[in-house]
C-alpha cells in the first residue's frame, strides 16, 4: 500500500518532527524509544500520535553528532530556550574536539594502516573512550591543539598507545592555557591562525558552567546569536582547514 508522505519534517539530533499529512497534527518521534535507532532515517513508514494514519518519513540528513547539536540550536532558539542554546552549542564544541582526535589517533593511522588489525583498531578506540571519558573542555582543546598545532609525530602504533598512556595524556591536559598563544602566532597560515584564536578564545564553554551552575544564567538573544556565529566558525571551517572527514571515508578508503 502505497502512503503520504510527512509534512514539514524537522531532523534533530535526538528526534524527528513533522507534520501528519492526514490531520495536520504535529508528530514527535524519538529515534530511540520511538524508531529504535541511531542511523539515519532515509526511509520509515510511521502512525500518526492522533489520528493512527500511517504515512512516510524520508529526508533525513547524515551527520555528525556535533552538526546536529548545532542545528538543532536554530529550532531551540524560535522557542527562545536560551540556556538550551548555549548547552548545545558547548557540547558540540566538545565533540567535535573529540571527533577530530579520534580521527587524529585512530581513523587517519586505520587509513594509512599504522593501525593494521581489528585487535589494535579496537583497543585503540577503547583506550581513547575510557582515557577520556571525562575530560573537560579545557582538556580536549589542550589534546587538540598538541596533535594539529605541534603536529606530535605518530610513526608507529606504539607512538600511539604512549600517547594515550593516562600519564602522558595527563601531561598534555594540563597544559596552561597561555602557552599555546606563542604556537599559534607562528602558524603561517592567516585563516588556520585565526581559527585557532578563536578556539583557544572562545567564551562558549565559560557561559555555559554560567548557566548550569549555581548562578542559572539566563543568557540574551544576542549573546546566543554570537555564540552561534563563533561555534560554527570554529567547528565547520576548522573541519575544512584541517580536511577532517566523516570517519567512514577513512574506513573506505585504505591504502
Amino acid at each position: 500500500m502505497d502512503y503520504l508522505y510527512s509534512r514539514n519534517p524537522k531532523f534533530t539530533y535526538e528526534n524527528i518532527i513533522t507534520d501528519c499529512p492526514y490531520c495536520s497534527s504535529k508528530n514527535i518521534y524519538n529515534r530511540i524509544t520511538d524508531l529504535q535507532t541511531i542511523e539515519s532515517i532515509s526511509f520509515k513508514t510511521v502512525e500518526c500520535n492522533k489520528c493512527n494514519l500511517k504515512f512516510n518519513i524520508n529526508g533525513d540528513s547524515i551527520g555528525e553528532a556535533y552538526e546536529y547539536l548545532i542545528y538543532d540550536v536554530y529550532l531551540i532558539k524560535e522557542q527562545k530556550r536560551y540556556m538550551y542554546c548555549i548547552l548545545n552549542l558547548a557540547q558540540a564544541l566538545e565533540l567535535f574536539l573529540f571527533y577530530s582526535i579520534k580521527t587524529k589517533l585512530l581513523f587517519l593511522p586505520y587509513k594509512t594502516r599504522l593501525i593494521n588489525t581489528q585487535s589494535d583498531f579496537n583497543l585503540i578506540s577503547s583506550l581513547l573512550s575510557e582515557n577520556m571519558e571525562k575530560y573537560t573542555f579545557s582538556h580536549l582543546r589542550n589534546i587538540f591543539f598538541d596533535l594539529y598545532i605541534n603536529q606530535n609525530s605518530l610513526q608507529t602504533i606504539e607512538n600511539v598507545k604512549q600517547y594515550l598512556d593516562k600519564n602522558s595524556l595527563n601531561k598534555v591536559k594540563s597544559i596552561d592555557i597561555q602557552n599555546w598563544s606563542s604556537p599559534i602566532n607562528n602558524i603561517e597560515n592567516q585563516r588556520l591562525r585565526d581559527l585557532f584564536c578563536k578556539l583557544l578564545n572562545t567564551k562558549v564553554p565559560n557561559l555555559r558552567n554560567q548557566v548550569v551552575h549555581k548562578y542559572s544564567y539566563r543568557p540574551s538573544l544576542s549573546e546566543v546569536e554570537k555564540c552561534i556565529s563563533e561555534t560554527r566558525d570554529i567547528v565547520f571551517r576548522l573541519r575544512n582547514h584541517l580536511q577532517i572527514k566523516n570517519h567512514s571515508f577513512y574506513i573506505n578508503n585504505r591504502i
